[in-house]
């Protein structure tokens, strides 16, 4: 991100955040090119492997067989499918941002010949400069079950998608992800510091633990919230704080508290404005409540205007 210091990579290495596996999602609208810029700051700050998933609708069969021919062509990227056409701009865009290996012709360096993986994605990877691979990869069907297959067929430890305007995928993704997602809004050009939100709540230890790893490698500092919603008492909210904000403190990262009082939701909104990036776990409440109502940290994503991470 801009604004990180040049030691984040580094420092991530010490705090065991490097060698993660990184998935950012990608859709051709205007909020993608926003989403592959901050994923950029985030790999160049810890390191990784990246693979770049967009999915298509799924095509007629009719028209199957000149889809996969373009396909096979992936590696001369030369097809003018809408799938291709936008791999080829986050190709182009990673390349002038120093993230794929080039050849003495300047060219990216494909790893691995055009193939179809496990799972019924179709790939082509390339050497990656701040990991051992970056892959491109295109799946054709609805884009939230296609997001849940692809993290079912591989191991990832983050997943980043621009939050746009399509709060239904936003409220799918939340609730029915399998792992930690990093939803990209409104992002800025400055430092960011994270705002960890209990609700009122105990936060649960492994939120608490990976957020103070990345603040650590990322030189970030961090305001721990806790609002009282009227939910239940001021000194209750004022020990989860605490607690919470021990935790950070004993581990070196610069922290502060705050305890507000009024909404769960538009507080936290309203605390982070434009200038923190939202850590939030996944909410206890019943699926078929969720599914029916939603959930708070559901809200909080669909409000923000801010980046939003939520821990799973």
């Amino acid at each position: 991100m801009t604004g990180l210091p040049r030691g984040a990579a580094e420092s991530a290495r010490r705090e065991g955040l490097d060698g993660l596996r990184f998935l950012v999602c990608v859709g051709g609208g205007p909020e993608s090119a926003e989403t592959l810029d901050f994923a950029t700051r985030v790999l160049k700050a810890v390191g990784g492997d990246l693979t770049i998933l967009y999915v298509a609708p799924k095509v007629p069969q009719s028209i199957r067989d000149e889809v996969a021919m373009s396909h096979r062509k992936l590696a001369e990227w030369d097809a003018h499918l809408p799938g291709v056409a936008f791999l080829r701009f986050a190709r182009d865009r990673f390349a002038e941002a120093g993230l794929l290996k080039l050849d003495e012709r300047e060219k990216p360096i494909v790893r691995d010949a055009p193939q179809t993986e496990f799972g019924g994605a179709f790939e082509l990877g390339h050497l990656g400069t701040y990991g051992e691979s970056v892959l491109f990869r295109i799946r054709e069907g609805e884009i939230a079950e296609e997001i849940r297959r692809e993290t079912r067929c591989a191991a990832y430890d983050l997943l980043i998608i621009g939050a746009g305007t399509n709060r239904r995928l936003q409220h799918k993704l939340a609730q029915f992800g399998e792992t930690s997602i990093l939803f990209v809004k409104n992002v800025r050009p400055g430092p960011y510091r994270f705002l960890v939100c209990t609700g009122g709540e105990q936060a649960g230890t492994a939120l608490a633990e990976f957020t103070a790893r990345a603040a650590r490698a990322l030189h970030l500092g961090v305001t721990v919230l806790s609002v009282d919603d009227l939910r239940q008492s001021r000194e209750s909210a004022e020990r989860w704080v605490r607690q919470l904000a021990a935790v950070f403190t004993a581990g070196g990262v610069e922290t502060r508290t705050l305890v507000l009082r009024g909404s769960l939701v538009k507080t936290i909104v309203e605390a982070a404005g434009e200038d923190h990036v939202i850590v939030i776990g996944r909410s206890n409440v019943p699926e078929i409540k969720k599914f029916f109502f939603g959930s708070r940290p559901i809200r909080v994503i669909q409000e923000a205007r801010c980046p939003v991470l939520h821990v799973i």
